[in-house]
């Protein structure tokens, strides 16, 4: 069964929990596939990050390397202790100096992106509402999908916030990155 699942694009969860996740994710990302299996990882934290660089090989994706130009254009807000190789280490200092908004939207400048798996700290929507209008024109405007995972429980409000701003959202590690395997599965299988 599993073979004709995959040749069709058909999406094979294990609980109920991660299919409102792989669901939620697909609905945010409807318009927007990705093209391939390269995916970004914009995160304040490096421990995170790894953990998500982890969490996308088991999935059967990619993490690649940052071309240089990229790299380049992510540096000018990094500090000493960042890095913009992938995951895109953006350290406390630079979430606070340009914000998730601002740090995902030049990690999928990447030509090497096909998709974005961002780790966050989503308890309070606070910090994300101060990114005022560019958090709702990346999140509906970037033209490659975008699941975050939360390490910290998110608040209704940062829920409803992520949601309407285009923005997939869930509390789970490998629910995020099984949701972006299985968009790009769909992707392919479309293709074909």
């Amino acid at each position: 069964n599993k073979a004709m699942f995959d040749a069709y694009g058909v999406t094979l969860v294990e609980s109920h929990e991660e299919l409102i996740d792989v669901a939620a994710a697909f609905m945010v990302n409807r318009h927007r596939l990705p093209k391939g299996r390269g995916i970004g990882i914009p995160t304040s934290s490096g421990g995170a990050g790894g953990w998500t660089a982890d969490g996308c090989a088991a999935a059967g994706l990619e993490v690649p390397e940052l071309e240089a130009e990229a790299r380049a254009r992510i540096d000018k807000f990094l500090p000493p202790y960042g890095s913009s190789i992938n995951p895109v280490d953006g350290t406390a200092q630079a979430i606070g100096l340009i914000g998730n908004s601002e740090l995902t939207r030049l990690t999928a400048l990447s030509e090497r992106v096909h998709g974005i798996v961002g780790v966050t700290s989503a308890i309070n929507a606070a910090a994300f509402l101060k990114e005022g209008e560019n958090f709702p024109r990346v999140g509906l405007g970037l033209e490659k999908p975008i699941c975050y995972w939360s390490y910290t429980r998110p608040s209704r409000e940062t829920y409803a916030l992520f949601a309407k701003s285009g923005w997939a959202l869930s509390t789970n590690l490998r629910h995020s990155t099984r949701a972006m395997a299985a968009m790009c599965a769909y992707a392919e299988a479309k293709e074909r």
